[in-house]
């Protein structure tokens, strides 16, 4: 399965909902609801630099953590005990995995926990960028979950300083201009994987990349990277932000 097949099952979740018996001899009757789980979500801001976005953040984190313990609740109180509580808490979180989500909908199919579904999974489920790469390459690969900079020191020793080096499934670590990892900075760790590699020329790289961004969510655009300077260091250009300079490093997720 590829990247972008795996976030096709983010976007078309099923799941099959018990409706309210009108009679006592009715039986009970099953309807199948989809969803998508499509929205952003991170368990915490990873920018040192407070700012309106950060504190927005912030503040969302501070909401679904209420809203996940009423969940759990709820599933304690409704005597749901074989409801995935884990699971429930990955998704609040945005480190939920496909099948975790699948869990997490059920649940609140079982504890009603709102009448507007698909509204309620915009407001308080999603994935964030290394929660949508970690789940990918568990649930797929059996590559077990990571930190962003964990991807970057298990590839390097093959790390792509050749447009012909560059492979499907590869990921791509935001660094500055300098090589230098976010993670050692003010900005924010971002992580994305390469789904097809479309097209090289001299100067230039085309790959469909998949990923989970603040902006838009869980998407997919064709990526250009340009060389640098620096033969590990990558600009590339993402149509969903061009107005953006952002620099990677290409390093592969699964080692042969």
């Amino acid at each position: 399965m590829t990247p972008l097949q795996y976030k096709s099952q983010y976007l078309h979740l099923r799941v099959l909902e018990r409706l309210l018996q009108t009679t006592l001899d009715q039986d009970c009757q099953i309807r199948t609801t989809s969803v998508h789980i499509s929205k952003y979500r991170s368990a915490g801001n990873t920018s040192s630099t407070i700012t309106a976005t950060s504190s927005r953040s912030a503040i969302e984190s501070a909401v679904n953590l209420i809203e996940k313990r009423r969940i759990i609740g709820l599933i304690r109180q409704t005597g749901n005990n074989g409801l995935d509580r884990e699971a429930v808490s990955k998704c609040f979180h945005g480190k939920g995995s496909v099948a975790d989500c699948q869990k997490t909908v059920t649940a609140l199919v079982a504890v009603h926990a709102t009448d507007h579904l698909q509204s309620y999974c915009d407001q308080y489920l999603g994935t964030d960028c290394s929660g949508f790469v970690n789940s990918y390459f568990s649930s797929v690969h059996g590559v077990p979950a990571k930190a962003i900079r964990f991807y970057f020191t298990r590839g390097r020793r093959n790390q792509r300083i050749r447009f012909n080096d560059f492979k499907n499934n590869d990921v791509l670590i935001w660094c500055d201009v300098h090589g230098n990892n976010n993670d050692a900075n003010e900005k924010a760790e971002h992580i994305a994987i390469i789904n097809t590699v479309r097209g090289i020329s001299t100067n230039e790289l085309q790959a469909l990349v998949v990923e989970s961004t603040g902006t838009f969510g869980l998407v997919h655009s064709n990526y250009t990277f340009f060389n640098t300077r620096i033969p590990e260091v990558y600009r590339i250009f993402r149509p969903l932000k061009p107005g953006i300079t952002n620099y990677v490093k290409v390093v592969p997720a699964l080692l042969q």
